[in-house]
Parts: C-alpha cells; structure tokens; sequence
C-alpha cells in the first residue's frame, strides 16, 4: 500500500521527534513508502536535513488554509483487518478524541487536486496494537458504503446502538466524522 499525502511544493512544517524533541523546516510530498525525509531550512537556504522515518513521530504541515497533522502508527494492511502493515505508515489525523482517534488517507491522489484513486479511514483506540480500516472507497466502486457497512459497522459494535445505525444505513460512509463524534461522545459517558 502506497499513500500520497501532502502538496508538492515544500511547505512550513513541525516535525515531531521520537526523542521529544521537535524540529522546523519546509518539506514537501511525503508517501508512505518513504525511509527518510528531507527537513529544509525555512526559506530554503541552508543545509537540509535528512530525518529517518523511525525517528518521527509526526509532522505538523502549516498551510495557507489549513494546519494538517500526520502522526507515524501501525495500522492494518487491508480492509479484512487480520494482518497489521510491516512498515508504521504516516496517516492524517483528522479527529482526536478521549478515546477514539481518526486518520485519512488518499492513495494516489494529491489534497491540492482532490482527485484520488483510493480514499481510506482509518480508527485507533487507547490500547489498540493497529489502526483499523473503517472506510475505503475506490475509483469505479459501485457501492461506496458496503465496505463501510461491514468493517465500520463491525469496528463500532460495542456500541450496539450506533453499530445498527450503520447496517441499517442510517449512517453512511460519507458520516464518518460524526460516527466517530457519537461513539466518542457515547464512550466518554460510560
């Protein structure tokens, strides 16, 4: 699995080392595949720095519109969720709950362009070994719910409730966010 992430041009990034400490720069495009990064200096005059995937534990992009955070996690190979990746991938966090977190990512696809083969979410909670696939939607998929039906509806089934909302197609793919705000919500008052 090949994720794209990110603009092409080198964009103000934080990035977040395994260590504690952090480092500024400009970066550009980042995939999955990647062992290393190249750190800029801002404004391009310097010497970059090369940082090694392991060693990161996220970068923070700082872009005109929006601040985007990828954080390094396990996560599963496929949506069937048995077999976890061997290489830890960066992921966009798109929500940060108490209890439950949710990544996006786009393979083959570009954020600038919005256009995208393959668009996966994906769900981590506290004491999780991977992140679960919750979502995948593919170019020509005709169904786009079904897989969210099954692996969705499967991944949310300590909440009896919110997991027949999703086999009953209450909630779609599309609903991905507030699924994730509800179990999160129903989780914190327990």
């Amino acid at each position: 699995m090949i994720l794209i992430f990110g603009f092409s041009s080198a964009q103000k990034v934080l990035v977040e080392m395994t260590d504690g400490s952090s480092k500024e720069g400009e970066m550009g495009l980042i995939t999955t595949e990647m062992k290393s990064f190249k750190l800029k200096p801002i404004g391009g005059k310097g010497k970059s720095q090369t940082l090694k995937k392991g060693d990161v534990s996220s970068i923070t992009y700082y872009y005109p519109e929006r601040i985007v955070i990828y954080e390094r996690v396990k996560a599963y190979k496929n949506a069937k969720n048995k077999k976890i990746a061997n290489d830890d991938v960066f992921l966009e966090l798109v929500y940060n709950g108490k209890n439950i977190k949710l990544y996006h990512a786009l393979q083959n696809g570009s954020y600038i362009k919005n256009v995208a083969t393959d668009e996966y979410f994906f769900c981590l909670r506290p004491g999780e070994e991977a992140a679960y696939i919750v979502s995948w939607i593919f170019g020509g998929q005709v169904n786009k719910n079904a897989i969210f039906r099954k692996v969705g509806g499967d991944y949310f089934k300590d909440y009896p409730q919110l997991h027949q909302k999703i086999k009953n197609r209450e909630y779609k793919y599309t609903d991905i966010i507030q699924v994730v705000l509800d179990y999160d919500n129903w989780k914190s008052s327990r």
